[in-house]
C-alpha cells in the first residue's frame, strides 16, 4: 500500500479470489474506490434466482445473462455487470438483499 495525497491510498492485491477478498474487507471498512486499474466501472458477476435485476440506481449496466445448465444451491443465472467502482458498495448490497450470490469481480 502507497499513500498518495488527500487520504488516498495506491493498494496492489493477489489477484482472483485475493482481489475478491480485499476488495470485501475494504468495502466492509467503509473505504470508497475511485478508480480500479485506472478504470472507473468494472465487471463482476453474481448468480441470482430470478430474471430480474435487483438494481434500484443507474450505477451497473447488465453485460450478460446466462442460464446455468446446473443449479448451484438453486441459482438459475449467472449476470455480468459493468459497475461504478464508486458504487460497488451499494451495488453488492443490492446484490445480497436479492438473494442473489456475488460471485467474483475481474481484476483487469
Amino acid at each position: 500500500m502507497k499513500e498518495l495525497s488527500g487520504n488516498r491510498f495506491l493498494i496492489e492485491t493477489e489477484r482472483y479470489d485475493g482481489f475478491k477478498t480485499t476488495l470485501l474487507k475494504l468495502l466492509d471498512r467503509n473505504v470508497t474506490f475511485i478508480e480500479i486499474m485506472g478504470h472507473e466501472t468494472i465487471a463482476l458477476g453474481y448468480l441470482s434466482r430470478i430474471t430480474g435485476d435487483p438494481f434500484s440506481n443507474s450505477a451497473v449496466e447488465t453485460i450478460d445473462r446466462r442460464e446455468l445448465f446446473f443449479h448451484p444451491d438453486g441459482y438459475r443465472y449467472r449476470v455480468t455487470l459493468d459497475a461504478r467502482v464508486d458504487d460497488l458498495r451499494e451495488t453488492l448490497r443490492q446484490i445480497s438483499e436479492s438473494g442473489s450470490r456475488f460471485e467474483m469481480i475481474y481484476d483487469f
